[in-house]
């Protein structure tokens, strides 16, 4: 939160505190900067401010393809892990594991972060997530395959 006061009132600043407030489960606050995100799909203010709304926005259905296929035309895979968090935060399995596995095959590894990272938590729960840790730890060169 610190390293985002430092760019405080811009798009970007608000798009990280969003998601430092729903890893901390602080919801309101992540709305309220939800809010102040950039319109630009770079942002994906549309799942963020649906995952954190009170009420599933009725075209919730609609809004995660859109944002899925969006985020894989971005040329850095990192945009891909984010929007997979955030992805997995809103209980979106599917598309979380579906993204993260894409970032791995780009080489964003990762490893660390899939164990540690809050907005994974129930996602780390799910049948393939082992698939996606493996992947990410034989392509950091953590578990070697013979």
């Amino acid at each position: 939160m610190t390293f985002a006061q430092l760019d405080a009132g811009s798009q970007w600043a608000a798009w990280a505190k969003s998601y430092i407030h729903l890893a901390e489960g602080n919801i309101t606050p992540a709305q309220a900067a939800a809010r102040q995100m950039g319109d630009s799909l770079t942002y994906h203010k549309s799942v963020m401010q649906a995952c954190t709304s009170t009420n599933r926005a009725p075209d919730f259905s609609r809004i995660v393809p859109e944002n899925e296929a969006s985020v894989m035309l971005e040329p850095d895979a990192e945009a891909w892990n984010h929007l997979a968090t955030l992805m997995a935060a809103c209980g979106e399995k599917g598309a979380a594991l579906r993204l993260l596995k894409n970032a791995i095959q780009q080489n964003y590894c990762g490893c660390s972060a899939l164990l540690s990272d809050p907005l994974l938590k129930d996602l780390r729960k799910e049948p393939g997530f082992e698939k996606i840790l493996i992947a990410a730890s034989q392509c950091q060169g953590v578990l070697k395959v013979q």
